[in-house]
């Protein structure tokens, strides 16, 4: 394969396969897509910038101690080659919190005006008592961060030679930000790395329909920022998989970390597809933690966790406790005796007002009513009895129950009166 290549919106491709025409018509495409991103470009300043401005004035009347400013980031993946995207960077005393798109920034800079409105009114007091959702400064902090991308040729795979490269690592906004070593290699049909000479063929599109096999080693970094060192990893994504790959992180800080991490692609049968993604890039993104960030997020989750316990009422469990109904009070001998007298009394009286009447005192049935009762009656009776019985006699005698009945006949009430004693 010879000629040039020709460096296309997201591809590169050997000058073998494009024509006059469609070489033109390529360059011509790329021009278009090159007026579109900066103009977009130029809509997006147009909006970030004013808003940031205001953003830095109202943080500054709050006492925040904030920072935001304009980021562009180059689109360097294959699939949107060329784009610029423009944010919004938040800083905390010169570390790095976290990014707001264009229709975030917007929409805090309406919440900072409010609050602002409130402070006015009611004093900066108010902003002790604020809670996380009704800053529009807080934001969960992004620890992890993107270090760069790099990017490794996939067309020696399409010459079936090997290609180990150490690729430079470019941020997002087009710094280079240290190098990853990589190698591509096309794998033997007994696993072994290369392809022998019998092997090797002379155009592409002979390796339609066969299969192959490729190992992706991703060897280290190196000279990464110092910031950004720590838990470093990288993944990235192989044709139509799903899912990027990943590449374990090195564990502490370093700055050149070594992965030496391998991994075998198998595709069975190559396709027209398959042809056409080699001729483009892999793309690997490679991670950092910022330790800064983390002491932050690490310090406004200990303020969440003491707000929120001050928040939390104060709960006093007491225990049950039953109700139990006092026990009845005995009665004394005295309260038992009148409330005996009082059940007794209404008999009694029954007794006195039948010995007034002279038919029934001397009546065979009351003689034998009235007799006297029998001695082992009278043994068991108790002293309290007797008693009663005299108390209820002298209460008959004192209303002059008895008096009527001694008018009629004083034998037959004399009886009755030692009936009832």
């Amino acid at each position: 394969m010879t000629g040039p290549l020709v460096v296309t919106a997201g591809r590169e491709v050997g000058a073998t396969w494009l024509t006059g025409p469609e070489k033109a018509a390529a360059e011509e495409e790329d021009h278009r897509q090159m007026e579109f991103n900066m103009q977009k470009l130029e809509e997006q300043l147009m909006v970030a910038m004013p808003l940031v401005k205001e953003a830095n004035l109202i943080a500054a009347e709050l006492h925040r101690p904030h920072r935001l400013e304009t980021k562009m980031h180059c689109e360097l993946s294959d699939r949107a080659r060329g784009t610029v995207n423009v944010t919004a960077a938040v800083s905390q005393d010169g570390v790095h919190l976290f990014e707001w798109s264009l229709e975030t920034l917007e929409n805090r800079v309406f919440m900072m005006r409010d609050l602002l409105q409130r402070c006015e009114e009611e004093g900066l007091s108010m902003m002790g008592s604020l809670a996380p959702e009704e800053d529009p400064l807080w934001d969960p902090v992004d620890v992890e961060r993107l270090i760069g991308v790099a990017q490794v040729l996939l067309e020696g795979l399409l010459l079936q030679v090997e290609n180990h490269v150490d690729a430079r690592i470019l941020s997002t906004e087009g710094h280079q930000a240290g190098t990853l070593r990589v190698e591509v290699s096309p794998l033997a049909k007994d696993g072994s790395l290369g392809i022998p000479d019998c092997d090797v063929v002379d155009e592409p599109e002979q390796l339609l329909g066969t299969r192959m096999a490729t190992q992706v080693h991703v060897v280290s970094a190196s000279s990464l920022p110092e910031t950004l060192a720590n838990n470093v990893r990288v993944d990235y994504s192989y044709f139509i998989d799903e899912k990027p790959h990943q590449v374990p992180p090195i564990p502490g800080h370093n700055c050149n970390p070594v992965f030496d991490h391998k991994h075998n692609f198998v595709q069975d049968p190559v396709t027209s597809r398959f042809l056409e993604y080699l001729q483009s890039k892999l793309v690997f993104r490679v991670y950092g933690r910022d330790s800064s960030a983390q002491a932050i997020a690490d310090g406004q989750a200990a303020s969440r966790r003491e707000a929120e316990a001050l928040a939390v009422p104060q709960v006093w469990h007491v225990p049950e406790v039953q109700m139990v109904e006092p026990e009845p009070a005995l009665a004394s001998p005295d309260q038992y005796e009148q409330d005996e007298q009082q059940q007794q009394r209404q008999p009694s009286m029954e007794v006195s007002a039948t010995a007034t009447s002279p038919v029934e005192a001397t009546s065979p049935e009351a003689t034998e009513k009235n007799a006297a009762p029998p001695a082992s009656q009278q043994r068991t009776s108790t002293p309290s009895q007797a008693s009663r019985r005299v108390q209820e006699a002298s209460d008959a005698a004192s209303r002059g129950e008895l008096s009527r009945t001694s008018a009629e006949g004083g034998g037959q009430q004399q009886s009755k009166a030692c009936t009832i004693l």
